[in-house]
């Protein structure tokens, strides 16, 4: 069971970049993915998000087309991206300052496509400091990201549970806002990959994402046990 737990893991941690639309995820599927965000632990059970599940193709493809946000160096291999990650935030500013290209962001395009926003109807009107780093503003957004955080982090493992391949975007631009009337926090989608093509290679462009897998062996997550 560990082992099958480990590759779950691994297979979560995937973006995938193309679909075979040429199927569809069952209903039931789609509402237990739900259920696992909107029964996910958040600070004392508070709805501090709104959720919109979306599988109308014309929808999601009007979406795709506000996401043309991942930056391309052209003359950068692709190998080295993580490498520039890994070596600091500053490098990577750097670069993206010269990136010449701009990919859209197809992990939209799966048979399910999750948007999170904010649950307005949470917003704190009562000041809780008069420090403004513990305002009431700042403690709110901090309770929404930290939920959506949660749930999205839900949905990706019990969708990859289930056989499907997923994607977080958050890259886009207000196109989105328009489209769903709602400020929108953070993308995932979910489908069936295409099995003929690499998790990286774009859905529609004869174009390969970089790979950032190894990020986090060139920069990983410091661990520490007490006990």
């Amino acid at each position: 069971m560990v082992d099958n737990l480990t590759d779950l893991i691994g297979d979560s941690q995937i973006c995938q970049r193309n679909w075979d639309l040429s199927e569809e995820i069952p209903t039931e599927h789609i509402y237990l993915i739900m259920e696992a965000i909107t029964e996910c632990p958040t600070r004392q059970n508070i709805p501090f998000f709104d959720v919109t599940a979306i599988t109308d193709r014309s929808v999601i493809e009007d979406i795709h087309k506000c996401t043309a946000h991942f930056k391309i160096v052209e003359s950068m291999a692709n190998s080295d991206y993580p490498k520039l990650i890994a070596e600091g935030a500053y490098r990577m500013k750097k670069t993206e300052r010269i990136a010449d290209v701009k990919k859209t962001n197809p992990q939209v395009l799966g048979q399910l496509l999750i948007a999170f926003s904010a649950n307005m109807n949470t917003h704190y009107t009562d000041s809780v400091s008069h420090d403004p780093l513990f305002s009431s503003e700042g403690k709110w957004e901090k309770d929404v990201s930290f939920s959506i955080g949660i749930a999205a982090g839900y949905a990706k493992l019990i969708s990859t549970q289930l056989g499907y391949a997923s994607g977080f975007c958050g890259c886009y631009d207000e196109g989105i806002n328009k489209i769903l009337g709602k400020d929108i926090r953070l993308m995932l989608g979910i489908g069936i990959p295409d099995r003929n093509k690499p998790h990286t290679e774009h859905h529609y462009e004869s174009f390969e994402f970089p790979s950032f897998k190894e990020v986090k062996n060139l920069s990983p997550v410091n661990v520490e046990y007490v006990g």
